[in-house]
This record gives structure tokens, sequence and C-alpha cells, in this order.
């Protein structure tokens, strides 16, 4: 009111109405196929928000339209499956707001694929089953094959009787007698793996066969330095096989020497020529 005037006095400031923008990023593996991003349950969503004025106060995401939950920092996948939407709002330090919280910032992520492949394996040669082993001979192979409806298969591996793991590529072929076990691995394109264990035995040895006559020899009779016994026409031949491991299929026999013709037996041998 007296007309004194103070100096001059300047003060700066800046009208910030801009939300932070947020990133989106998968940490872990993916893969496409068939127009489709695919990632495994080990992977991990991060959101990065991003402001270049007052700076990113909070970030809030849904899940497949869940409530909001405050980000803390990356978000394990582990528990979800299939086609996942995310929905995330950022605020800065002056409340600035991405979006509504109604609307969101919508996109979708990759589909999540938390299976391994299924295995199938099977047998081209002759086999045998009984309860939980399976019997084989050193002329079978074993063909293996997975399949994955979702990202994939990407290799398939297997070990014998836990020794140095191997790539497959080729049916299996084992040449040792015994137990074995083996150890299949199946893995997607996104790294989940499958594992089958499958007991075999290689049994290369055939049945031990028994012979008994229905009547004891007469005599004997030497034939190229050897005795052999001699019978009376009327003998009946009964004949048996027994196996260790996977039981007899059938008995052939023939009789003589030239043009032999293998019969099945199903009945005493009896009708023997003399001499």
């Amino acid at each position: 009111n007296l007309g004194n005037k103070e100096s001059f006095q300047e003060i700066k400031f800046y009208i910030d109405k801009t939300p932070p923008i947020i990133v989106q990023d998968i940490i872990g593996k993916s893969f496409y196929a068939n127009g489709i991003e695919y990632s495994s349950g080990k992977s991990q969503l991060k959101l990065t928000a991003l402001d270049n004025k007052a700076g990113v106060k909070e970030i809030y995401y849904s899940i497949n339209g869940s409530e909001y939950k405050k980000y803390e920092g990356v978000v394990n996948l582990s528990s979800l499956s299939g086609n996942l939407i995310i929905k995330a709002y950022a605020l800065d330090n002056v409340n600035n707001r991405t979006e509504s919280i109604e609307k969101g910032s919508t996109s979708g992520i990759p589909y999540v694929d938390l299976t391994g492949p299924s295995i199938k394996y099977s047998f081209n040669g002759p086999f045998f089953m009984f309860k939980d082993t399976i019997f084989i001979s050193s002329n079978t192979s074993i063909k293996i094959s997975a399949t994955d409806n979702e990202s994939g298969v990407n290799h398939i591996e297997y070990s014998i009787n836990n020794k140095e793991t191997i790539k497959y590529n080729e049916p299996i072929k084992i040449n040792n007698e015994g137990i074995h076990e083996l150890l299949i691995n199946a893995f997607d394109n996104v790294e989940n793996s499958s594992s089958e264990k499958i007991t075999l035995v290689l049994d290369n040895k055939g049945p031990d066969i028994f012979e008994k006559f229905s009547i004891p020899p007469i005599k004997e009779k030497q034939v190229a330095q050897k005795n052999i016994p001699v019978y009376p026409q009327h003998l009946i031949l009964f004949l048996s096989a027994t196996d260790k491991n996977v039981g007899t299929e059938k008995i052939m026999y023939a009789i003589g020497n030239e043009n032999i013709n293998f019969l099945p037996y199903s009945n005493p041998i009896k009708g023997f020529k003399k001499n």
C-alpha cells in the first residue's frame, strides 16, 4: 500500500498428463507352432512401466479376469495353463493412470504348455508280456514315438540300465541276455518332459526238450561206433518241453535223415517203420 515492490520471482513447474507405458515380457523359452506362441510352465511374466516425467509409482495386474494385484516382481506361471489374458495398468507419481481400472491394458501372452509329450512304444519281432515285464529276443527291435498336441515334440532320448543317455533316432536292439531297464524321456519345444520306464528281459535260450518212451528198449545195436537202443515196432514216443521264462509255444518234430519235413507235435508218435 506504500508502493514497495519485491524483486521479480520465477517459479517453473511441469504439467504431467501422460500416463506410464507398460511393457510386457515373458521370461523363459517360447516356441511358435501353427501361428501360436507357446511357453512352458517354467515361464514368468514380467511387467515394466516407463514414465519419463513424474516417474512410475505402482503397477497392478489381473490374469484371466481375476482381482487386480499389485505387481511386486516377476509372476510365476507354473499353476496356469492354456490361453492367458493379462490386464495391467500403472500409476505415476501424480496419479496418471494408463487406462481406467475397468478396461485395463489388455494383451494376449503365449499359450502356457504345462505337459510333456505322450510316449508310445512298440515291438518289431517276437515279444511276450507277463505282468509288468516284457520278454524279447535279440531279433526284436523297440520303436519309440511321442506326440504333443500343444508346442510339439522336440526330441526323444533313452538310456539302458542307467548308462549313457542316447538321442533316439532309430529302433533300439538289445543284445545282452538278462533283465534290462529302458528309460525313455521325451521333450516338447518348451522343455516340458515326460518319461516312461520299461522292464525288459532278453531271452535267447530255447526250451528244454524231454522225450518219454512207452516201453523200455529190448537191446542195443552198435551203429557208427555208438550204442543205439532198439525198440519194438509198437513203440509210442511222447514229447514235452519246458521253458524257464516264457513257456513253450509249440513243438515241431521230423522223422528220418533225408528230406526232413517238420510236423507240429499234437499227439504221441507211433507207427514207426521197421529198421
